[in-house]
């Protein structure tokens, strides 16, 4: 039976889900901050090979479309502008003329973005369609289960793609967290600013402070304002061309996100996405690169699997004993293996030192590597038992270093 859950219904658990089948989803609604028309239009789903493979795969229809940015300064519209001029903006969207900007890259370094075009309520049904969907609200979460506002489930694993503000509400404990954030008012309005007139643009960003909003995405004859913090409709229609009508208005409480560094996960929980990484540098391609990862390592245990079955013949070797002989003989193997990398390096000091291969270490560190995981193969452990006993292992090792460091700390003092 899987006990491997992801909390929340949003775009990252829906592709963890399809990537790596046997996780259950738990949450009340699926979509999340996607579902909202507002949110297809500021989230973009960059071109990149891992990001076109998965929406083959899942059989979603996509144009790859060029995405223009340009900037508004000084009343005129450039395609480039300074790294200062991007510091300044950055202080602008922050509402801080003091914030420490670290990373100034906005949507990108240059001026322009290859992204994929495509339906997203369509790509959120077709993965909800393949995901098992627990449709219950989360209400505690403990180091071994979830109760929900119906029952509870214990688990082994949890993917976490809910906010963390939210999460650490749900896993209390007694741990210093500050999650900052800024609200973003989003309206969509009929009308851009006349210093737009005949002005081709995606996405433009607005440096100036005149200027109330902080950029405006173009959706057809429609556009798309964004300003930090919570502003009321009226405050946005004055900031807003005269004659500009607001067809829609929705505020996002978490829309601008600041980096916590001790967000760190509790033990067999992991967080998925920018809201529950808290960190604003993850995109959607980051959260399917990340899912990918997992559903690749499975995939090299049951090809590894199935190669060692096709050589060997799984069913020859059922006892301890053969077991035991068949490890024997992948040890020799691999101790052959290891020579070979050995080769590869300056180990011998009466020789001359030779430039070093680094494909080919690569190589014959992933030859032994193979008898390796055969290894495991033959002593029935499973990727999820491998998972298991690295993370029961490397607790032992931490708390050893932790105590060798804590010894050496007092010996010092006396000394």
């Amino acid at each position: 039976m899987s006990n491997k859950y992801i909390l929340g219904g949003g775009i990252s658990g829906l592709i963890h889900a399809y990537l790596n089948p046997g996780y259950k989803i738990i949450t009340p609604e699926i979509g999340g901050k996607i579902s909202n028309d507002f949110m297809q239009n500021t989230i973009l789903m960059h071109e990149s090979p891992e990001a076109v493979e998965f929406l083959n795969e899942v059989g979603i229809s996509f144009k790859k479309i060029t995405h223009t940015i340009k900037y508004c300064k000084g009343g005129e519209i450039r395609r480039e502008i300074y790294q200062l001029d991007k510091i300044a903006f950055i202080k602008k969207k922050m509402q801080d003329d003091k914030f420490d900007t670290k990373d100034i890259a906005l949507s990108t370094h240059d001026y322009y973005i290859n992204i994929l075009k495509f339906d997203w309520k369509e790509l959120i049904k077709k993965l909800s369609e393949k995901s098992e969907i627990i449709n219950e609200t989360v209400i505690r979460i403990t180091e071994d289960k979830i109760i929900t506002d119906k029952t509870s489930y214990e688990y082994d694993e949890i993917v976490s793609t809910i906010p963390a503000n939210i999460f650490w509400q749900l896993y209390y404990q007694n741990k210093e967290l500050k999650f900052d954030s800024i609200s973003v008012t989003f309206a969509l309005a009929d009308e851009a600013p006349s210093i737009l007139s005949g002005v081709p643009f995606d996405l433009i960003y607005f440096l100036d402070k005149r200027f109330k909003y902080n950029r405006i995405n173009a959706q057809n004859d429609k556009y798309l304002y964004e300003f930090s913090g919570r502003l009321s409709e009226e405050e946005v229609k004055k900031a807003l061309p005269k004659h500009a009508e607001i067809i829609k208005y929705y505020v996002d409480d978490n829309g601008i996100i600041i980096t916590n560094e001790n967000n760190i996960p509790p033990k067999d929980i992991k967080f998925l996405g920018r809201f529950s990484t808290w960190d604003h540098k993850i995109k959607i391609n980051d959260v399917i690169k990340e899912s990918k990862f997992s559903y690749d390592f499975r995939n090299i245990w049951s090809r590894q699997k199935d190669f060692f079955n096709r050589v060997d013949g799984l069913s020859s070797i059922q006892t301890i004993e053969q077991k035991e002989q068949k490890t024997q003989s992948f040890l020799l193997h691999m101790m052959s293996e290891m020579s070979e990398i050995l080769e590869e390096l300056n180990y011998k000091t009466h020789k001359l030192h030779k430039e070093i291969n680094v494909d080919k270490v690569k190589e014959e560190l992933m030859d032994a590597q193979k008898y390796l995981l055969s290894m495991f193969i033959v002593w029935d452990i499973s990727m999820e038992d491998f998972v298991k006993e690295f993370n029961r292992k490397s607790d032992i090792c931490d708390e050893r270093f932790n105590k060798i460091k804590k010894d050496m700390e007092k010996l010092n003092e006396k000394i």
